[in-house]
C-alpha cells in the first residue's frame, strides 16, 4: 500500500511538471505544505521520507534513449538465461526421479558379446556409402532394472576419416558442418538407434543397498569405410 501510494505521488508530480509548472516553485510549495506554512492547519499527511524521495525524483535525469534500448535488448538474454536455469533444474530433478546410474561403455572383454551383436546386426546406410561418410555415433541407452533396453537417443556424432584413425569433426552439427551430407549422417544415426533398441540386454545399475535400478550407458558405434569392405 505504501509503495502504491508513493508511485501515485510520483506520477502526480510528473504530471504537474509536464503541465509547465516551475520545478523549483513546485518543490518549494511541497516543502511549505509539509511544514504547515501554507495553511493554518499545522497537521498534515505528508511523510518526510516520501517528500524527500519526491524531491529527488524531480531532480533525477531521465534515462537516455540508448539506455532504454539496452534495457529492452537485454530482456531476451535474461529470459533465455532463466529458461536455461529452469531446464537444468528440471533435468536434474528428472534424473533424481528416475533413480538411474550412468556408465561409459568400452569395447573390452566384458562387452564383447554386445559389440559382436552390434556389428552383426548393423547395416551401413547406402547414402553414407555413396557419399563416403564414416562416423562414430555415441548412443545413450537406458536399461531397466533387468537390463532390458527401454530407450535410446543420440548423444554425439563424430565424423571420422575412412581409415577410422582420426576425427575430422567432433560433435557434428548440420547447421554448421554443411560440407557433410546431412542425409547420410541422419541415416547413420537412425541405424545406430535401431540396432541399440534391438540389443537383447544392456546394463542395470545398483543403488547403495544393492537393489537393481535403471542404468544409462553410452555405446559408441563406428561406421568405417575401407577400400575393400565396410567395417
Amino acid at each position: 500500500r505504501h509503495a502504491l501510494r508513493s508511485e501515485h505521488e510520483f506520477i502526480a508530480d510528473n504530471r504537474v511538471l509536464l503541465e509547465g509548472f516551475d520545478k523549483v516553485e513546485y518543490q518549494k510549495l511541497l516543502f511549505e505544505r509539509s511544514l504547515g506554512i501554507a495553511s493554518f492547519n499545522l497537521t498534515n499527511h505528508f511523510n518526510y521520507s516520501l517528500l524527500k524521495k519526491r524531491l529527488k525524483m524531480m531532480t533525477t535525469s531521465k534515462s537516455s534513449s540508448l539506455i532504454k534500448i539496452k534495457y529492452v535488448l537485454s530482456m531476451p538474454v535474461l529470459l533465455f538465461a532463466m529458461l536455461i536455469m529452469t531446464v537444468n533444474i528440471q533435468s536434474y530433478g528428472q534424473k533424481e526421479k528416475d533413480n538411474s546410474s550412468f556408465n561409459s561403455v568400452t569395447e573390452d572383454d566384458e562387452n564383447v558379446d554386445m559389440f559382436k551383436f552390434i556389428r552383426e546386426n548393423t547395416v551401413y546406410p547406402a547414402t553414407a556409402k555413396r557419399n563416403k561418410i564414416s562416423a562414430t555415433v555415441y548412443v545413450e541407452v537406458m536399461g531397466d532394472e533387468n537390463g532390458k533396453v527401454i530407450s535410446a537417443k543420440i548423444k554425439r556424432t563424430d565424423i571420422i576419416d575412412n581409415s577410422g584413425k582420426s576425427v575430422l569433426i567432433k560433435g557434428y552439427n548440420p547447421k554448421i558442418n554443411r560440407e557433410i551430407d546431412s542425409k547420410s549422417v541422419a541415416d547413420i544415426e537412425a541405424e545406430s538407434i535401431r540396432v541399440c533398441m534391438l540389443l537383447p540386454k544392456t546394463y542395470h545399475g545398483e543403488d547403495k543397498n544393492g537393489n537393481k535400478i535403471k542404468a544409462l550407458v553410452v555405446i559408441p558405434i563406428r561406421f568405417v569405410l575401407s577400400n575393400a569392405k565396410d567395417k
